[in-house]
């Protein structure tokens, strides 16, 4: 990942007279971090599913590395993770939502050990009764939120992820956890 550009776009859903996003345009380079805020109904997450590839803009065009973004979308795939509000959990072990989607019985000890380090999930796993062996149960019901959320940040970060969008990742956490989630994100800036 170099660079994502959107460049001009307008987005008008079917039916709809009004553009739901007009004429917008910025740029974003390896190493950014940046926030997109505005009252409910804004675009804020139609902009998200663009930039996703889930839509594609009626006017201008968006940039994966300089390159129009339907031309490259597997490769923007494989460097973006998606983290919702609520992100997906298993009712498996720690271990099994972290590599999700991967080989459990082939796990990279020293990627998991990074992914958990870099999501500050170290206290967490000392703390379970079977490390990151425990199961978390239906939906991660036996993590608090705040747990939830570093789950969905370090599976972005073992499987290698070097672009995380999180549509309102935060918004149904407490103030205290939702700052310790921005201080990882800040703490993962350049990285």
């Amino acid at each position: 990942f170099k660079s994502l550009k959107v460049d001009n776009i307008t987005f008008c859903y079917e039916g709809v007279e009004k553009p739901t996003l007009r004429n917008l345009s910025f740029e974003v380079t390896a190493g950014d971090s940046i926030g997109i805020m505005g009252p409910s109904g804004s675009g804020k997450t139609t902009l998200v599913d663009l930039v996703l590839g889930l839509l594609e803009p009626r006017d201008g065009e968006i940039l994966f590395n300089d390159r129009p973004l339907k031309l490259e979308m597997p490769n923007w795939l494989s460097q973006v993770a998606y983290l919702p509000q609520n992100g997906f959990m298993l009712d498996g072990t720690l271990c099994h939502n972290i590599v999700f989607g991967s080989n459990h019985k082939e796990v990279d000890q020293e990627k998991l050990r990074h992914a958990l380090h870099q999501s500050q999930l170290f206290n967490l796993i000392e703390e379970l009764p079977n490390g990151v062996e425990t199961l978390v149960g239906e939906n991660g019901i036996r993590l608090s939120g705040g747990q939830r959320q570093r789950v969905s940040i370090a599976r972005a970060l073992y499987r290698g992820r070097n672009v995380l969008i999180m549509d309102e990742a935060t918004s149904a956490l407490d103030t205290e956890t939702e700052r310790e989630i921005v201080d990882e994100i800040e703490r993962l800036k350049g990285t």
